[in-house]
């Protein structure tokens, strides 16, 4: 980007004339190129095709695909900044167009659109960024919680409530009379340990053994077994079913587990009850809130580091943005000394700068949200196919709004310390008394 950024600079100032060039900074010259229009509109015009086609993008295309649309209408609308700017301007600058200070920093904004643009796109690029990837985050968070909700046709889910586990009795109060199936976890021991899930489908003396642990064991299908359970009885079990997408290692039938493991308790079990309901030793929630909750440690941990990535890409663009500002402040020299010799105080030129800076900073943050909704409308409907459920749009606008003001205080504040030290050299300046040398 920097070399290609100075081989477009130098040959534009190489075929300039020199009298071209003084008029061209006079008016702000003409900032879009044939170049550009085309970059500008073909980017804009892939982004938002790439943004509709991850709706029905397989899994592993879909977070590509969304990167990619995000990155493509970034790059377009910086490119097509000089076009979209001023009617943002307008409209952003005339609430404040009252004031001479408002007015100022409205028509200079207007006037100058390359430099506008300039200081705009990183801001563009930080917010662009922050609600991509802190969306993207919750918004497949929400898409799980909703996938998980659309898997199942209970009403609830009855989880231990001030107990390690869901006893018998909890589940018989919550379930109808004689109708216990949830499964029964224990452990069970042939050469090692295996994980076992006591199962109604099963009588008592068969068993279901997954395909990778009957292919290590070399057992086949109607193979009698001996395993020994908790109490330390062993017990001879056909093999009923090798399974290959088993829930378990072992399964057997659930009054097995419960006749040789008094204390095995159910973790969690599907209910036609209503959320909120309370049992001895057990209640009722939504199958949503138990998805959330299932993933809130792992949520937390992922956000922690999206907080981290954000905070490092926004730090690297703060920088931009002060920089940005201390050139375009250092170049206006000029223009503030002839507001200053216009009549206008020190404080009027810092303070119509730092409006400037902060409604450049609100346009970058308008255009940083516009390319970065349609790539997460576009994953939330490939989500919403993929988990055959409604998934929300989540975007967590507390993180936005800090980001946003982050930048607001970067830019205003880099505006308003250069300008009034740009100020206040030209002020004694003018003030010096003439020397016999410059007289």
């Amino acid at each position: 980007a920097g070399l290609l950024g100075a081989w477009s600079a130098s040959g534009r100032a190489a075929r300039v004339r020199p009298l071209e060039a003084l008029r061209d900074h006079a008016a702000g010259g003409t900032p879009m190129t044939r170049v550009r229009w085309i970059a500008g509109v073909v980017s804009v015009g892939g982004g938002l095709a790439l943004a509709v086609a991850s709706g029905s993008a397989g899994e592993d295309a879909l977070v590509n695909d969304v990167l990619l649309a995000a990155m493509a209408l970034i790059a377009g609308l910086t490119l097509l900044a000089p076009v979209v700017f001023p009617p943002l301007v307008r409209g952003f600058s005339w609430p404040i167009s009252r004031p001479a200070v408002g007015m100022l920093a409205g028509r200079s904004a207007m006037t100058a659109v390359r430099r506008t643009a300039a200081t705009a796109a990183p801001v563009l690029l930080t917010v662009g960024f922050t609600v991509l990837v802190t969306g993207m985050v919750r918004t497949t968070a929400a898409a799980y919680t909703a996938e998980r909700a659309a898997s199942t046709s209970a009403a609830a889910v009855l989880v231990p409530d001030g107990a390690p586990g869901l006893s018998d009795a909890a589940l018989a109060a919550a379930s109808a009379p004689g109708a216990i199936t949830a499964p029964l976890p224990t452990t069970v021991y042939g050469d090692r340990p295996l994980s076992a899930l006591g199962d109604g489908g099963l009588a008592g003396d068969e068993a279901a053994v997954a395909e990778w642990v009957a292919r290590d064991h070399g057992w086949r299908k109607g193979d009698v077994v001996p395993l020994t359970f908790e109490d330390g009885s062993t017990v001879r079990l056909r093999i009923a079913a090798v399974p290959s997408g088993a829930p378990a290692e072992v399964l057997v039938s659930r009054d097995t587990v419960r006749a040789h493991d008094p204390s095995a308790l159910t973790p969690e079990a599907y209910v036609s009850r209503p959320a909120g309901m309370v049992f001895p030793g057990a209640r009722t929630v939504s199958v949503a809130d138990r998805a959330a909750g299932d993933q809130a440690e792992e949520d937390r941990l992922v956000w922690l580091f999206t907080l981290l990535l954000v905070g490092v890409s926004a730090g690297y663009s703060g920088l931009a943005i002060v920089n940005t500002q201390v050139m375009a402040a250092s170049a206006r020299a000029r223009e503030f000394a002839v507001l200053r010799l216009s009549g206008a105080t020190r404080r009027q030129v810092t303070a119509a700068a730092a409006v400037e800076a902060a409604l450049v900073t609100g346009i970058g943050a308008v255009l940083g949200l516009a390319v970065a909704v349609p790539a997460l409308l576009g994953m939330r409907a490939g989500l919403a196919q993929k988990s055959g459920a409604a998934v929300p749009l989540v975007v967590p606008w507390p993180t936005v709004a800090a980001v946003v003001a982050a930048c607001l205080v970067l830019a205003a504040g880099a505006s308003t310390v250069f300008s009034g030290k740009t100020s206040f050299t030209l002020e004694n300046a003018h003030s010096k008394p003439p020397t016999s040398a410059n007289a």
